[in-house]
């Protein structure tokens, strides 16, 4: 019982009543208590990643030799009768956490198992609303407040991110649902990223509009003198340096004058 791994040979002796005796020597037995050496080869992912398949690579020995490398997982996934040492493709890998697991087995029997969890996230985030406080039409303050809401099932989210012209704008805490922007006059196309720790990426765009500068108009009426007839008069509008269009037009008491050059008037055909 207390043999130790080796070649060993097994002597019986048989005596009977008055002494007589026999002896028989068996030939040599292997006993073998030690399991295999395994070792995991590649690069085993420690965290999340992405991806529909994986190559698995090991390395077995036995100073007895390898009978046999299996696979198994989880997700379905078994083959044996692999060599010693070799690579395996595992493919067709949905998202969620699994437990793969190597299993060498010697010439007599013994085993050694190693394993490891693989974290696959093939599914990006999903957004599911992005909002401007005022909407999409045009607004006197350079100040808008942007939110949204996204689901991630899996990995978890790595960072937000808001480009702006599709240009890298601000950082965003990760699980935040919203921020204020500062935003110069014009039309602007705002992007929202959200990464997920596997890498995978979902965006949604939504459009803002500034304009903070006040129009300017001018009303010219003559030497306002008593007339007895209408005057003629004279009106002009500027934008100011503003984006937004422009419409305009005159009122007399509590009417108003509608005359084709008093019509609105979009500030891109006014030259």
């Amino acid at each position: 019982n207390n043999l130790d791994d080796g070649s060993h040979f097994i002597c019986v002796k048989a005596i009977d009543f008055v002494g007589n005796s026999r002896v028989s020597i068996s030939g040599a037995s292997t006993l073998d208590t030690t399991i295999p050496n395994l070792t995991i080869t590649s690069n085993v992912p420690t965290s999340w990643v992405n991806g529909q398949q994986l190559t698995i690579s090991w390395s077995a020995d036995d100073e007895n030799g390898i009978q046999d490398v299996s696979i198994t997982s989880d997700l379905g996934f078994s083959v044996s009768g692999l060599p010693a040492s070799g690579s395996q493709v595992m493919s067709s890998l949905i998202s969620g956490s699994h437990n793969i697991s190597i299993i060498a087995i010697d010439s007599y029997g013994n085993q050694n198992l190693t394993g490891f969890t693989l974290q696959i996230d093939n599914r990006p985030p999903s957004i599911t609303h992005i909002s401007i406080e005022n909407g999409s039409w045009w607004q006197t303050s350079p100040h808008i407040s942007l939110s949204w809401s996204f689901i991630e099932q899996h990995s978890g989210i790595e960072g937000v991110e808001i480009l702006l012209e599709g240009l890298s704008f601000v950082d965003i805490e990760a699980y935040a649902t919203s921020t204020v922007l500062t935003l110069p006059d014009g039309e602007h196309n705002i992007t929202l990223r959200v990464v997920d720790v596997a890498g995978n990426s979902a965006s949604l765009t939504a459009r803002a509009r500034i304009d903070t500068s006040i129009p300017n108009c001018h009303l010219g009426i003559g030497s306002g003198n008593w007339v007895s007839s209408i005057p003629e008069f004279e009106a002009w509008v500027t934008s100011n340096g503003g984006s937004s269009p422009i419409s305009w037009n005159l009122t007399i008491g509590d009417s108003i004058l509608v005359e084709p050059d008093l019509q609105d008037i979009d500030i891109r055909f006014l030259g």
